[in-house]
C-alpha cells in the first residue's frame, strides 16, 4: 500500500520525529495530493487526533476526501465547516 511506502521514507521519518518532539509543527513545499498522502500518514502512525486548517471549504472537501480514501474505514475523518 502506498502508505506503507512512504513511512518508509528517510524524510518522512525526519518529518515525523520532529513532530513528535514538539506541540506544533508548520511544514511549507508540499503541493497538492502530497499533503493529504503526509497528513494521513502522521494520523495513522500517531493515533492522535490532529487538526489541519485550510483557506476554504472548497479546499477542506478535497483534502477531506483524499485522507478519508487513504485512511479507509479504519480511520475516523471529520470536516468541520
Amino acid at each position: 500500500m502506498l502508505l506503507d511506502l512512504i513511512q518508509k521514507d528517510n524524510n518522512f521519518n525526519t518529518l515525523y520525529h520532529e513532530l513528535t518532539s514538539k506541540n506544533e509543527l508548520i511544514v511549507h513545499g508540499l503541493t497538492n495530493s502530497a499533503k493529504s498522502f503526509i497528513l494521513a500518514n502522521i494520523f495513522k502512525r500517531l493515533n492522535k487526533h490532529l487538526i489541519f486548517i485550510v483557506n476554504n471549504h472548497h479546499e477542506a472537501l478535497t483534502y477531506y476526501r483524499e485522507i478519508k480514501n487513504l485512511l479507509g474505514e479504519s480511520f475516523s475523518v471529520s470536516n468541520f465547516p
